[in-house]
């Protein structure tokens, strides 16, 4: 009787934990780890390498988007082309890390800080023009001692990472991604 009574225990357990694994990766619960080329901070430091830097180009697509009532985390890659160029005898440039910076913007088309009663009364809509988030990307200069490099050489770089970001609530969040002079637009759209 105890064994009978261990063997279906050990077997509602199992049963329960292949429930929340289906529904887990079924339905969207976790979102993979993200993929990075270079390491990301979301600190300010000691920048004093900047001027090195020219931005030419970003790309930004979305990765993943399995939004659900049980998800609401995307992946978007991000893909940054530029330039490096120190006057300096042999320090070269390079770019150390990206800082992250995201914030909640959703302004009125007036201009000022939307609130839920002012979107009520007005009907807001958000778009390209009128974002609800903004991420800013830098790139981190640093410099290293190289003998081969000679002051005022252009080092051209390219880098992917990717970025694990939240959506807002249900429906549309309209999200601008900038870098240098660079914007670029996605919508998310949280689905029940």
């Amino acid at each position: 009787m105890k064994k009978r009574l261990i063997f279906g225990l050990i077997l509602s357990i199992t049963a329960i934990i292949g429930v929340i694994y289906f529904l887990g990766i079924g339905l969207g619960f976790n979102t993979r780890q993200v993929r990075t080329e270079v390491p990301v901070t979301f600190k300010v430091g000691w920048w004093s390498n900047q001027k090195a830097l020219s931005i030419t180009d970003l790309k930004v697509t979305i990765v993943e988007s399995k939004l659900s009532m049980f998800n609401s985390h995307s992946i978007i890659s991000y893909e940054i082309q530029g330039k490096l160029s120190l006057p300096r005898d042999t320090w070269q440039p390079y770019i150390e890390e990206v800082h992250i910076s995201e914030r909640n913007v959703q302004l009125s088309s007036e201009g000022h800080i939307a609130t839920d009663k002012s979107i009520s009364k007005t009907k807001e809509s958000w778009g390209a023009s009128n974002p609800q988030v903004i991420i800013e990307i830098t790139p981190i200069v640093d410099t290293k001692k190289n003998n081969s490099y000679n002051a005022g050489d252009v080092i051209d770089f390219s880098f992917k990472n990717e970025h694990k970001i939240q959506s807002l609530g249900w429906g549309k969040s309209h999200y601008v991604i900038k870098c240098g002079d660079f914007e670029k637009v996605i919508v998310l759209d949280q689905n029940k």
